[in-house]
């Protein structure tokens, strides 16, 4: 009897986080479309606080990560859109190999959907090197031998299995961690190369589900998480272990887009419906996740074509900026504070919005006192209204 009820009760909280979400439904989630300058972009840190891994760090032990195989290039197939590159280097006149991992530094994700846009790369195949191209979430590492402080889930693309997949073939591995030595795994033996919708559940109570364009590959029952974890992308080289070739090369993972919903659970058609229309309506990236939530956009033709009328007060300051901007309904901008030398110092979000009128604050807290610039950038149109900061 007690074995049925606690069945029935997680049947009745799994219901709760398996619904249809219409689009436009506004639900806790992130999104980034990694719409970003460079490696160095300083929006990075800002709205979904994404952290690239540079020095000496792991997997495998005391390898070598740098910052310059985190890349973002133009998309060729998508107008305006833009791609994230993360890249191994093997450079055989030097003898040197470099990794790539960019991940959040927040960790406070946990249950819910968790999915991706990825381009798997076969590259490494043609040079028998170990490769490991992924997208997973984990808790700091530092607890991975302590069960109830630990979680991981992991999609892992081996284009040649240097964990002992038959003939080194194509892999793709998807685990679910207890701890950093316990796990339970299934794997599909292909190639994978090309682009494909990586996507896992978590509810509380089990199980985790992952999916690749929409089809259920593997269920886990037995390990869940239960503790908080960040959202990663790496590639890195198993054991530093590459092949004879004396041949340079760089093999690259690419990620379209990166997608979470908190504590419910979509399907790949939702998530893909979800992300499209983000991006109608100029969404560059989004984290209403926690107890504090920021967007950036970057409008588009179906949005509007002007700036809208900039009010900013006071200016002078030395405390804060209040800008109200009155454009069309449902106006977005992207927006930057940039120093008269032109670099940017901070990324402004949008406070609130109501009746075509969008507000945001500046905070004069970090800024030392000379001229600044207000910069809105429409697609169409970019403006620039000259601010003071004065001396507090």
């Amino acid at each position: 009897m007690i074995h049925n009820l606690r069945l029935l009760f997680l049947f009745v909280v799994t219901l709760c986080f398996i619904k249809t979400i219409p689009a436009q439904e506004n639900i806790p989630e992130l999104f980034d479309d990694f719409n970003y300058e460079s490696a160095s972009d300083n929006a990075l840190p800002v709205t979904n606080k994404w952290s690239i891994v540079d020095g000496i760090s792991g997997p495998p032990a005391n390898a070598v990560y740098s910052a310059n195989n985190i890349e973002f290039i133009i998309d060729t197939s998508i107008a305006n859109n833009k791609l994230l590159k993360v890249s191994t280097v093997v450079d055989k006149n030097n003898g040197t190999i470099s990794h790539a991992r960019i991940e959040t530094s927040d960790f406070s994700y946990r249950h819910g959907t968790f999915a991706a846009r990825v381009y798997f790369d076969d590259t490494p195949a043609l040079f028998s090197d170990a490769n490991v191209e992924t997208f997973y979430t984990i808790s700091p590492y530092a607890t991975c031998t302590e069960a109830e402080k630990y979680s991981e889930c992991d999609f892992e693309y081996l284009p040649w299995d240097a964990w002992g997949g038959p003939s080194r073939s194509n892999n793709l591995y998807f685990t679910t961690w207890e701890t950093c030595e316990t796990k339970v795994y299934n794997n599909s033996l292909k190639s994978y190369r090309g682009w494909h919708t990586l996507l896992y559940t978590s509810t509380p109570g089990g199980p985790v589900q992952y999916y690749v364009d929409g089809q259920l590959m593997a269920t886990h029952n037995k390990y869940i998480p239960d503790s908080d974890v960040n959202i990663s992308f790496a590639n890195w080289i198993f054991n530093n272990t590459t092949g004879t070739e004396n041949e340079n090369r760089k093999s690259s993972m690419l990620v379209d887009w990166v997608y979470h919903s908190k504590d419910i659970s979509l399907n790949t058609n939702e998530v893909i419906n979800r992300v499209e229309y983000l991006r109608e309506n100029g969404i560059l990236r989004k984290n209403t996740t926690g107890s504090t939530s920021s967007s950036n956009y970057m409008p588009n033709e179906k949005t509007h074509a002007g700036t809208g009328n900039i009010k900013i007060f006071p200016n002078p300051s030395s405390d804060v900026f209040n800008i109200e901007i009155t454009g069309e309904p449902d106006y977005p901008g992207f927006f930057t504070l940039t120093s008269a030398e032109g670099k940017t110092v901070s990324i402004p979000t949008i406070s609130s919005y109501s009746k075509g009128v969008c507000h945001l604050k500046i905070s004069l807290q970090n800024l030392k006192p000379g001229i600044y610039f207000f910069h809105t950038w429409t697609g169409s149109k970019t403006t620039s209204n000259k601010l003071l900061v004065l001396k507090q």
